[in-house]
């Protein structure tokens, strides 16, 4: 009868339930492609381990073609561009979405070093931090829209709402 059935499966070999609960691991292969060990919903991305040493959670979170290594990141397209970046931590919806090749970076808040692309070893922690970084290097903004403009300034220090906002390529600032 329908009430006992528990699982259904289609001619692919698909199981539907609606709701599954496990009394043990699950135990998924390593992700190796868009298609396996990865968790969708509605069909977009949603957890996967592409890469070696890598975790990515969040819609679109990641990509399947990158070679950098050690990299997390938490959040709705939250480095979804990387090739060869590593080392990078990314927490909150689009923080270094743009990044391919910077390493080092620590990123948490909305929107944190969203553009940045080459720039390595900073870190933006607030939203919009670092926003418009590029190809910056050794940069540390703490609080919201802290060294937002800044594109290629380096060894720069923002502490506090909006610090050093309209910095754009200068070099060994301090602002709070």
């Amino acid at each position: 009868t329908a009430a006992s059935t528990i699982v259904k499966r289609d001619g692919n070999g698909d199981l539907t339930t609606r709701t599954l609960h496990l009394t043990a691991a699950l135990n998924l292969p390593a992700t190796s492609a868009s298609t396996l060990g990865v968790i969708n919903q509605n069909g977009t991305r949603l957890l996967h381990a592409y890469g070696v040493g890598n975790f990515f959670a969040g819609e679109s979170s990641g990509n399947f073609s990158m070679t950098g290594t050690s990299n997390t990141a938490v959040g709705k397209d939250s480095l979804s561009a990387n090739t060869t970046g590593a080392s990078n931590t990314a927490f909150g919806r689009t923080t270094l979405n743009a990044n391919t090749s910077g390493n080092g970076n620590s990123a948490f808040g909305g929107a944190a070093l969203l553009s940045n692309t080459t720039g390595s070893a900073n870190c933006a922690f607030g939203s919009n931090a670092l926003l418009n970084n590029l190809d910056g290097i050794y940069n540390t903004a703490l609080g919201y829209q802290a060294l937002q403009d800044n594109t290629s300034g380096g060894s720069n220090c923002a502490l506090g709402l909006q610090s050093l906002l309209r910095n754009t390529t200068g070099n060994d600032n301090m602002g709070l």
